[in-house]
């Protein structure tokens, strides 16, 4: 495994062009996969699965493209793996969320040597998360019931009166917004306002400065905000001028709207 092996150099640049062509949309720099590679493969080769170190590697290296083929390949398929542990929808859907932080925040993706299919590598993840999961036994919180609570605090009547009606239409209004944005912004969201990945750690992933991340963020909320008022306007029937007055009502909730929505657990999922 040693870096500076250089008898997998001409296997290397074979596996380079097969990955190339395997991931078409994702362009990592040939040296910076045979060094990655070097890092994880025993000298002879044996059998790496190269082209999913490939993969790995553009995720790690924060390669654009690299999260979002990641996400539909192997993410969106973890189903069958943890299906037996718990065949709810619910379940499967906090397993990714978790396997997600875990691979991509924590990260645990740079663990993988190619010793195996990283398709099967990821299910086994999937699976200990789910594990995990069913030990802790603990019952999930109802968010919208919880913000319920919050408005009632206030003593204020009618905003608990208000809240409560128009709550499904906010958030079905707010995940309609949400298909507005791209993949890659959809994908930073969800990892900043559910992963809790800070903006520094998000530029990492993906090779930028965190400026750079915070005006991505700060567009894509502005972006989303004005599509929830003009989804509100269309549902509901109304004036602009009593969309904003709604709008203004339901604004502590949008931050907690918004990571349910992106976590699976709003109206988009259902």
């Amino acid at each position: 495994m040693a870096e500076g092996n250089e008898e997998l150099g001409p296997s290397l640049a074979h596996a380079f062009d097969e990955a190339r062509r395997a991931w078409p949309a994702v362009a990592l720099d040939q040296n910076v996969f045979e060094r990655y590679v070097r890092d994880r493969v025993p000298a002879d080769g044996g059998s790496a699965y190269t082209t999913d170190l490939y993969l790995a590697c553009a995720c790690v290296k924060g390669v654009p493209g690299a999260f979002e083929a990641f996400e539909r390949r192997y993410l969106g398929s973890i189903g069958p793996a943890v299906r037996g542990i718990d065949a709810s929808e619910a379940f499967v859907d906090e397993v990714h969320q978790l396997l997600w932080e875990k691979l991509f925040v924590s990260p645990k993706l740079e663990s993988y040597t190619g010793r195996g299919s990283l398709e099967s590598w990821v299910g086994v993840a999937a699976q200990r998360v789910a594990l995990s999961l069913k030990r802790r036994e603990r019952p999930g919180v109802d968010l919208a019931g919880a913000v319920v609570e919050r408005f009632a605090a206030t003593g204020d009547p009618e905003l608990v009166y208000l809240k409560a009606r128009y709550q499904r239409e906010f958030e079905e209004a707010l995940a309609a917004a949400l298909t507005s944005l791209s993949e890659r912004e959809r994908i930073v969201l969800r990892l900043n306002i559910v992963g809790g990945a800070s903006h520094a750690r998000i530029g990492a992933m993906y090779r930028v400065n965190q400026s750079t991340v915070t005006r991505w963020i700060a567009a894509a909320r502005e972006r989303v905000w004005d599509e929830l008022c003009r989804q509100l306007a269309d549902s509901l029937g109304i004036a602009a001028v009593e969309v904003n007055s709604l709008v203004r009502i339901m604004q502590s909730d949008f931050n907690l709207s918004l990571s349910r929505i992106l976590d699976g657990q709003g109206p988009e999922s259902s």
